[in-house]
């Protein structure tokens, strides 16, 4: 037991002793959700299909013709406690920074569907990555069940 009590104070004093920027890390998180068939959603679809990765048959990887109430997710990493993400995410940024991601679900038609993309290289020369995607065929987009 006194060992253990050692032990865990060790780690304690060694966290304690880091610099409070290496101790704590900032995301800031900005989501909104937008209504099929609105100008809003419709931007949302050409980004995704600017940037749709293709199936090894050269299909879009995504049913775009099925995309109901779309949420849109952009995170941010952060070096401060300063959050400058603008409100709504619509329009989604042609550029981003390194670490930062966008995550897009919709569902509609009885399709359940999400993307999430990494902004890779530097702020200035990069581009979104598509990380991963979901298909799921569900009875009620209300449930996704």
């Amino acid at each position: 037991m006194r060992l253990r009590i050692a032990f865990f104070a060790a780690v304690l004093a060694c966290v304690a002793s880091l610099p409070l920027q290496a101790q704590v890390k900032y995301r800031s998180s900005v989501q909104a959700t937008y209504r099929a068939n609105t100008a809003e959603a419709a931007a949302v679809k050409r980004w995704l299909i600017d940037r749709a990765s293709r199936t090894e048959q050269g299909q879009l990887l995504g049913d775009f013709d099925r995309l109901g109430e779309t949420t849109v997710r952009v995170d941010t990493p952060s070096s401060g406690n300063t959050f400058s993400d603008p409100y709504p995410p619509v329009p989604l940024p042609a550029g981003g920074s390194p670490g930062q991601t966008i995550g897009i679900s919709s569902c509609g038609g009885g399709i359940s569907q999400q993307w999430v993309y990494l902004w890779v290289g530097t702020s200035g020369n990069g581009g979104w990555v598509l990380q991963s995607y979901s298909f799921t065929r569900v009875k009620s987009c209300a449930s996704n069940a």
